[in-house]
């Protein structure tokens, strides 16, 4: 059994989130949760550049993970983003 803990709180400044996911329904439902929260803007993970923090949700972190997050921060290099990994696996090697 898996317990899921929600904290609702306040953010001060407008954020906007990519959401990246191996599974495009999580993918969805993840955006679609993050518009019920306040301050929090999802943006379309093909819009990269426009997002401060990039949510990835995989089962396993492999190549394709490591190349997504690389691609992230290479369309990102003015200017600082933050990178959230839910993942179900990950090896010593990554």
């Amino acid at each position: 059994m898996t317990a899921v803990t929600i904290v609702k709180s306040t953010v001060e400044t407008e954020v906007t989130v990519a959401v990246m996911a191996t599974e495009p329904l999580v993918a969805e439902g993840a955006a679609e949760y993050l518009r019920t929260c306040s301050g929090i803007t999802p943006v379309a993970a093909d819009c990269l550049d426009r997002a401060s923090v990039v949510l990835v949700i995989t089962n396993r972190v492999g190549e394709g993970t490591l190349a997504a997050l690389r691609r992230a921060a290479e369309l990102a290099a003015d200017r600082e983003v933050r990178f959230v990994l839910v993942c179900d696996d990950i090896r010593e090697p990554q």
